[in-house]
């Protein structure tokens, strides 16, 4: 049960319109979760919702609280509060990340503290003809029990969810889309 508590905030970030692709996959005890997505926004703007921590529970779903504790030119501790969901089932889900920052070009982040035994995610942004392709790589080690099927599931719709709302809020900003 408290596996799932890890599955909302498996992607701390994501993108904006285009075709998005996801997937997650079972590693060992791991999950790794892949994404990417083709904007036709500038990297200004896909940085500026990348990097927004703090507006993240605005447009990030079941996502309570987001808020940058330190900060400085080029990282991030960011503590996130909220939860997983899977039908009606819902799990409370609490990690404290730390975030490096390569201006225009990536944010990486590894969970410090938390009900997650292993957090990590890493934002790419790629520039291609007429906008930029963003992509997602991560890797969760859920807290208790042995690893199963039901998780993979689980996380990778959460992620999806997730990656949506962001590549929704990285159009909206650009201009593209009404916020849901």
């Amino acid at each position: 049960m408290r596996r799932l508590l890890a599955l909302l905030l498996l992607a701390p970030h994501a993108l904006a319109a285009g075709e998005i692709a996801l997937d997650a996959v079972r590693r060992g005890e791991a999950i790794e979760i892949s994404a990417h997505a083709e904007l036709h926004v500038d990297v200004h703007t896909a940085w500026r919702v990348l990097t927004d921590y703090d507006g993240y529970a605005s447009f990030i779903p079941d996502l309570r609280v987001s808020r940058v504790l330190e900060r400085n030119a080029r990282s991030a501790i960011v503590e996130q509060r909220g939860e997983a969901r899977f039908l009606f089932l819902r799990y409370p889900l609490e990690v404290r990340l730390v975030v490096a920052e390569v201006p225009y070009r990536s944010v990486r982040s590894r969970s410090i503290a938390g009900n997650v035994r292993e957090l990590q995610g890493l934002y790419e942004l790629e520039p291609v003809p007429g906008g930029l392709r963003l992509q997602y790589s991560g890797r969760v080690v859920l807290s208790d029990g042995p690893p199963g099927l039901f998780d993979v599931t689980v996380v990778r719709l959460n992620a999806a969810r997730q990656f949506e709302a962001l590549v929704r809020e990285i159009d909206r900003r650009a201009g593209g889309a009404p916020k849901s």
